[in-house]
C-alpha cells in the first residue's frame, strides 16, 4: 500500500539529485511541460521573495544495489523552471520582479541572493511502496483537483510571442463585450481570446475549417506575424463596418458565434469596397434575412443558410456558403 512521508527539502538538495542523475522528471504518467516563459519567471520570483509554493510529490525507488532514485509525480514544471534558471536559460522579468533582482540571470545575482535561492525550502512528500497503478491514480487525483486546461489555456501556457500578445490585445477591445460575444465566463477561460484568434486568422487567410489550425497558427506566428500591417488594416476595416451595422440590426442572430463568423467573413470578402457599403440598407436586408431563416416557408437561400448553420456550423464549406449568401445582401453606395 502507498505510504506518504512529508520531508521539506532545499533547492540545493534537488540540484544535487539532478546532477547525480537521481531525479526522474519524466516518469510514464507525467504530462508534457506547458509552462511558458512568463510562468517560469513568476515562479522564480516567488522563490526570490521567499513566498510559499505548492508541494512536490516524489516516488522513491531503491534499487537492489542501494541506489535511490526519485520520480517526480507532481512538480515537474516547477523543478524544470528552477534548473533552467540556474543554468541561465532565462532571466527574471521586470513585470514580476520590479526591484533589484529584475532582469537578472542567476549568475548575475549577488552571492548572498544566490545562497538564499539555493536554501529556499520546498515542501515535499515522498511516496513509498507504491506500484505503478497506485502512482498513476495518485497523479490523476493530484491533477483532478485543478481544473483541466482547455485548448486556449494550453496555447496561452505554451506561447508568449507575437501572436498571443496581439490576440490578447485585440480581445481586450470593448467591441467584443459591446456585441455580447465576450462574457465574464468566457473571459475567465480565455475563450474570448480563442474566438478573436479565429476571427483574425479568418481575416489573414480566409475561411478555415474547424479549429485544428489554431495550434499551428500560434506556433507559426509566435515570433512574427506575416504582413501584419496589411492584416491589421483589414481587421480594423471589418470591425468598423460591423460596428456601424450593429445598432441597425433588428435580429440577435448575428450574436451567435457561427453567424457572426459568417458576417465577418462576408465583410472581409468585400474589404476593398467595404467603405462604400450602405449601412442602413444593408442592415435592413440582413435583418429581414435573419428573421426569415426560421420561417415556415424560407427562401432557397434562407433554407440553405439554416442547414449550413445547424449542421456542421464550423465546417469550412458551410462557413463559406453562409458568407456568400450574406454577401449578396450588401448594398453599396453608387460612386459617381
Amino acid at each position: 500500500m502507498l505510504e506518504r512521508r512529508p520531508s521539506p527539502q532545499t533547492i540545493a538538495w534537488f540540484v544535487d539529485l539532478f546532477h547525480g542523475n537521481q531525479l526522474d522528471l519524466d516518469p510514464p504518467y507525467q504530462r508534457l511541460s506547458v509552462w511558458n516563459l512568463e510562468y517560469r519567471q513568476y515562479f522564480i520570483d516567488t522563490i526570490l521573495r521567499n513566498y510559499p509554493s505548492p508541494q512536490v510529490f516524489l516516488d522513491v525507488e531503491i534499487t537492489t544495489g542501494g541506489r535511490t532514485s526519485y520520480h517526480v509525480v507532481d512538480g515537474k514544471q516547477r523543478l524544470s523552471a528552477i534548473f533552467e534558471y540556474l543554468e541561465d536559460k532565462f532571466s527574471t522579468s521586470r513585470k514580476h520582479s520590479g526591484d533589484t533582482v529584475s532582469e537578472k540571470y542567476y549568475s548575475e545575482l549577488s552571492p548572498e541572493v544566490q545562497n538564499k535561492f539555493l536554501r529556499y525550502i520546498i515542501p515535499v512528500e515522498f511516496l513509498e511502496n507504491a506500484d505503478e497503478a497506485e502512482l498513476q491514480t495518485a497523479f490523476d487525483r493530484l491533477n483532478r483537483n485543478v481544473a483541466k486546461l482547455n485548448a486556449q489555456e494550453l496555447r496561452n501556457a505554451r506561447y508568449s510571442g507575437a501572436f498571443i500578445s496581439l490576440m490578447e490585445s485585440l480581445a481586450d477591445d470593448p467591441f467584443w463585450k459591446d456585441i455580447g460575444l465576450a462574457t465574464t465566463a468566457r473571459i475567465r477561460r480565455m475563450l474570448d481570446i480563442e474566438y478573436v484568434s479565429e476571427i483574425f486568422i479568418l481575416t489573414m487567410r480566409g475561411i478555415q475549417d474547424g479549429k485544428a489550425y489554431l495550434d499551428k497558427a500560434y506556433s507559426d506566428y509566435d515570433e512574427e506575424i506575416p504582413n501584419i500591417e496589411t492584416n491589421r488594416r483589414t481587421y480594423e476595416t471589418c470591425k468598423t463596418v460591423i460596428s456601424r451595422l450593429w445598432p441597425h440590426l433588428g435580429s440577435d442572430r448575428f450574436s451567435n458565434f457561427a453567424d457572426f463568423y459568417s458576417l465577418w467573413a462576408a465583410v472581409a470578402m468585400v474589404n476593398e469596397t467595404a467603405q462604400h457599403i450602405n449601412i442602413e440598407e444593408t442592415a435592413k436586408n440582413l435583418t429581414e434575412f435573419a428573421n426569415s431563416v426560421r420561417t415556415t416557408e424560407p427562401s432557397v437561400d434562407a433554407n440553405a443558410y439554416l442547414i449550413a448553420v445547424t449542421q456542421g456550423s464550423n465546417k469550412g464549406t458551410n462557413r463559406l456558403l453562409r458568407a456568400e449568401i450574406l454577401k449578396k445582401l450588401f448594398v453599396f453606395v453608387i460612386q459617381e
